[in-house]
């Protein structure tokens, strides 16, 4: 029977995602996002190794790890490094939008990749929480969503969210036996080394001491929790939930930063809002529970 454990690590991996948006926020203007997001992967990939030496864990990678571990990397790699160029042109609320394809994309992958299926119910619930997660990024303004464009940027995002979506199928089809913790280190060596190389070609790298002190603080955070922890999460939970499974917690995220908002901002959602957190929350809730099991 599957362990319970892994919904409630979703749940975290939900809303640690989330807290990445208001901390980006806080230092978008001190960095370039190309730079910050090279020294988020390097710096995850140094708290993995500490941890992985101080237990032990650290052993020379097989050839077969590396690859799959390049693999994995170079899927996030290339989703972050198009995320910032369809940023450029691209709206938050657009992407947002286009974002929320992630679970059903996921679905489709996971046929071809694992031949894993869903039922029509189980397709019903993901449109379901698709929908609340829309009302969310677009707060409910459904003139916003009828006057939604796909132009340059939105299309690069398209195709790095279609990337991403690949990550679970991914992980499932090939998994080994692989520790996760030490499988999320080479994940995550590989990303920053793809990303650096990215990075290199687009980003002006400012000298340490020009960079404040509350830059470097976010960098440590999002290299400790939005990445190192998710990725550890999203590979634990790929190898026991179907893709599609796990791609839906990514409905979770917007209703996470409007409940972050309420916390710390003390912004009210309005009612079109509240509604769309309650059925995202709701409809992934029996997605979850549906009776057809993970395959």
């Amino acid at each position: 029977m599957l362990s319970f454990s892994v919904y409630p690590s979703l749940l975290l991996y939900s809303f640690l995602i989330a807290t990445s948006f208001p901390v980006g926020a806080i230092v978008a203007n001190d960095i370039d996002p190309t730079a910050l997001n090279a020294k988020r992967f390097l710096a995850a990939s140094v708290i993995f190794l500490v941890i992985l030496v101080a237990t032990k864990q650290f052993r020379k990678p097989s050839i077969g790890l590396l690859m799959y571990a390049a693999l994995l990397g170079s899927v996030m790699a290339f989703f972050f490094s198009l995320m910032f160029v369809a940023l450029k042109s691209a709206s938050a609320l657009s992407t947002g939008a286009i974002f929320t394809l992630t679970p059903l994309l996921a679905l489709i992958a996971g046929y071809f990749i694992n031949r894993v299926t869903a039922t029509w119910r189980q397709i019903i619930f993901l449109l379901i929480a698709a929908a609340g997660a829309i009302c969310i990024v677009f707060k409910g303004d459904f003139y916003e969503l009828l006057a939604l464009r796909l132009g340059r940027g939105e299309l690069i995002f398209l195709i790095g969210t279609l990337v991403f979506s690949l990550y679970s199928p991914l992980t499932k089809r090939f998994y080994d036996g692989t520790p996760f913790i030490l499988l999320t280190f080479w994940v995550l060596v590989s990303a920053f080394v793809f990303t650096a190389v990215y990075s290199l070609t687009q980003a002006t790298f400012p000298a340490v001491q020009d960079v404040p002190l509350r830059t470097w603080t976010a960098v440590l955070y999002l290299a400790a929790f939005p990445t190192a922890v998710t990725f550890f999460i999203n590979t634990r939970s790929s190898t026991k939930l179907s893709p599609f499974k796990v791609a839906s917690f990514v409905y979770l995220v917007p209703a996470c930063v409007a409940l972050i908002e309420l916390v710390v901002y003390r912004h009210l959602p309005s009612l079109a809002v509240s509604i769309g957190i309650l059925v995202t929350a709701i409809a992934t809730f029996f997605l979850q529970f549906d009776s057809k099991k993970a395959k």
